[in-house]
C-alpha cells in the first residue's frame, strides 16, 4: 500500500465517523498492519485489527 491508499482509507474513515458508521478493517496482511502501526492509523481501527 502506498500513501494514496493510506490517504483513501483515512478519508473514508473520517466520512464514516461523520455519518455515525463504524468502519471495520478485516484480513489485513502483516505489512499493511505494520504500516498502520508506523503511521498511527491503527488507533482508528482499534478492536477490528486484533
Amino acid at each position: 500500500m502506498d500513501s494514496a491508499g493510506l490517504g483513501l482509507i483515512v478519508s473514508h474513515y473520517v466520512r464514516c465517523q461523520s455519518t455515525g458508521v463504524r468502519l471495520v478493517v478485516a484480513g489485513v496482511n502483516p505489512r499493511v498492519l505494520q504500516l498502520f502501526e508506523m503511521t498511527k492509523v491503527d488507533k482508528f481501527f482499534r478492536g477490528s485489527l486484533e
